[in-house]
């Protein structure tokens, strides 16, 4: 287990949810779940250009099972289209 928390870091979001990322994950970078996703994943804005660059996987309380989905069914959250890179 530690070594698999080695790379990892624990975060919290603008909304109070907590989570565990890649290392490298800075504040400002989007937690998102990709449409047929389960799992988050950590994005960051490139810095010239509208797309985004997909750092990792995320754990993130609360969003794992498909509770984003129902949030986005009850207008809690909307869907956006976005480009990864």
């Amino acid at each position: 287990m530690f070594t698999a928390l080695l790379l990892r870091s624990f975060f919290t979001t603008t909304t109070g949810q907590i989570g565990l990322g890649p290392r490298i994950s800075q504040p400002g970078d989007l937690v998102v779940v990709l449409r047929d996703w389960n799992m988050p994943v950590i994005l960051r804005k490139r810095p010239n250009g509208p797309n985004y660059q997909m750092t990792g996987l995320a754990y993130v309380h609360g969003i794992m099972d498909g509770e984003i989905m129902e949030a986005v069914e009850r207008g809690e959250h909307q869907l956006q289209e976005i480009r990864i890179d």
